[in-house]
């Protein structure tokens, strides 16, 4: 007769069943780590193209705004010129190349009686670095400093003059290059001039 089984040999089994048990845990755990780790990477993917899209799209923003701000300074610097020239007193005054200027030229469209005077002008080249365009009123004394002004890229400049009394009884217009905070007298070359008739 056949002795029975040991009660050892039928917990052997035991473990073994447990010992699959856990590898399959073991298994499936890391297959849940690889695909959380996976996502985590995926998403933080997704959020930094977001960002960028969104850094992206600030940036467009802040450009049509500043747009926005060029197109309304040139309007209401186009509606204050036109209500300028069609003042019945209104005058104005040709400037033509004077010494560096070659082929500059403008105009500056005053009124004497509102002391309302702005300069525009085209072809000049950009002021050397650490220069500025200056314009002077010639009344019956000294040039009287009427303030500085930069050129566009396509070498057009448009200024409103400050109100100044010499405007009044202006003899002449004179344009010079200055150092860039100005000058209290015409130090630099000459570019534009123009008598008034």
């Amino acid at each position: 007769m056949a002795a029975p089984l040991p009660p050892a040999t039928a917990t052997a089994r035991h473990p073994r069943w447990l010992s699959a048990l856990a590898t399959g845990a073991a298994v499936a755990f890391g297959v849940g780590v690889l695909f959380t780790v996976h996502q985590r990477d995926t998403a933080r993917r997704e959020v930094e193209e977001l960002r960028r899209q969104q850094d992206l799209a600030a940036n467009r923003v802040r450009e049509i705004n500043q747009e926005r701000e060029t197109l309304q300074r040139r309007l209401a610097w186009e509606a204050s010129l036109r209500d300028l020239v069609s003042q019945i007193d209104a005058r104005t005054t040709v400037l033509l190349p004077h010494g560096t200027g070659g082929s500059a030229h403008g105009r500056v469209v005053w009124n004497p009686g509102t002391r309302e005077a702005v300069l525009v002008a085209s072809g000049l080249n950009p002021a050397p670095p650490g220069k500025t365009y200056e314009l002077w009123v010639i009344a019956d004394g000294a040039p009287v400093p009427a303030g500085v002004f930069q050129v566009e890229p396509d070498g057009r400049a448009a200024f409103r003059l400050p109100a100044l009394e010499q405007t009044t009884r202006v003899q002449s217009f004179l344009v010079t290059v200055e150092p860039i905070s100005g000058s209290p007298a015409p130090t630099g070359p000459s570019i534009l001039s123009g008598p008034v008739s």
